[in-house]
């Protein structure tokens, strides 16, 4: 456990994405040309890898810069809950000018009224700590107002690791002057992105492989017409990207090459930004696929769904419990278990 400790404070001495968040002021993040200079039309060709990556980091600012200044706007509807206690947490040995503390919050079934938040802290989550429950963001500014905001960076039950940027501390906080968490937005894929943008991969080809125009497109390839080795299978893995505007329909293209693909029996890994493209994705994919089926749900064992079942949201899309990897495990579970008993 320790090292994975060591491995995330090595990886937030950098300049990240959570520190650029920290940098912003409620001035700030409400100003909407903050970025405006800085956001160019991505080009559809470039001349390296590392332009790729540099030419994604100013959108990915603004978006979240967008995202927190959304969030500002609806602070009357968000989640929140009362924090209980505050310390600093021994396990970590923060960075400079960073904080790691561990809160715990109080939950619902506690409190003695019906009033208090039933938001429960994930991570990933940027959260405002304040003595109050905002109902604008100017509740965030007045002079006298305790204003911090934080960074969930691991959530188990009620016991939460936060990072700061400033110091806390729970004794100025009273019964009459109670420390509440204000849900802002979560940022779990916006830092993965990030990090990958910023990694050195062991597949440093990896990239390239995606920029680069492949010179065999529409030429025939001799293995396709060989008698002697249209049985082989090919030794090499292809990749391909496929991106476009909003509305474009990539969703449907994916779906049906996959679909194409499935057909001809050929495995296929699929990954997408966010958990709500590949849910869509699946959910295309297996509208496809269940107008072909001839015998009722036979045939999805092909077709696997895996990931984090509270943050995909599983339950919210029709039938994608058929293919999800944690359900598959759980049936064989129980009918290995029936022919062992």
């Amino acid at each position: 456990m320790e090292k994975v400790y060591n491995k995330k404070r090595k990886e937030l001495r950098s300049k990240g994405l959570v520190d650029i968040v920290f940098s912003w002021s409620i001035e700030d993040v409400l100003n909407k040309d903050l970025y405006k200079d800085q956001v160019k039309k991505i080009p559809e060709t470039f001349l390296s890898t590392e332009q790729y990556r540099n030419s994604f980091l100013p959108s990915l600012i603004e978006e979240t810069h967008s995202d927190l200044a959304s969030s500002m706007e609806s602070l009357y509807r968000a989640p929140f809950c009362e924090i209980l206690s505050v310390k600093m947490s021994r396990n970590f040995r923060a960075p400079k000018n960073l904080f790691y503390y561990e809160i715990v919050v109080k939950r619902a079934s506690d409190a003695e009224n019906n009033d208090v938040g039933k938001y429960q802290p994930a991570s990933g989550d940027l959260v405002a700590f304040t003595d109050v429950r905002p109902k604008c963001e100017d509740d965030l500014s007045q002079p006298g107002r305790s204003f911090h905001i934080a960074y969930v960076f691991r959530a188990r039950d009620e016991r939460i690791t936060i990072l700061s940027s400033n110091y806390l501390e729970m004794s100025s906080f009273t019964k009459q002057k109670q420390l509440h968490a204000v849900f802002l937005i979560n940022m779990t894929t916006n830092v993965r992105i990030w990090n990958a943008l910023h990694s050195k991969l062991k597949d440093g080809n990896i990239i390239e492989k995606v920029l680069r125009a492949d010179s065999t497109d529409g030429e025939n390839c001799s293995v396709c017409f060989s008698e002697e080795k249209k049985n082989h299978p090919l030794v090499s893995d292809t990749l391909r990207l496929i991106w476009g505007p909003p509305g474009t329909g990539k969703t449907k293209t994916a779906a049906v090459l996959l679909f194409s693909l499935l057909k001809l029996k050929c495995r296929t890994l699929t990954c997408a930004p966010t958990n709500t493209a590949v849910m869509q994705v699946t959910a295309r994919l297996l509208g496809i696929v269940k107008e072909s089926l001839e015998f009722g749900m036979y045939g999805l064992g092909d077709i696997v769904l895996f990931g984090n079942s509270a943050r995909m949201k599983v339950d919210g899309y029709e039938g994608l419990r058929d293919v999800f990897l944690d359900d598959r495990i759980d049936k064989l579970l129980k009918c290995l278990s029936c022919m062992e008993a």
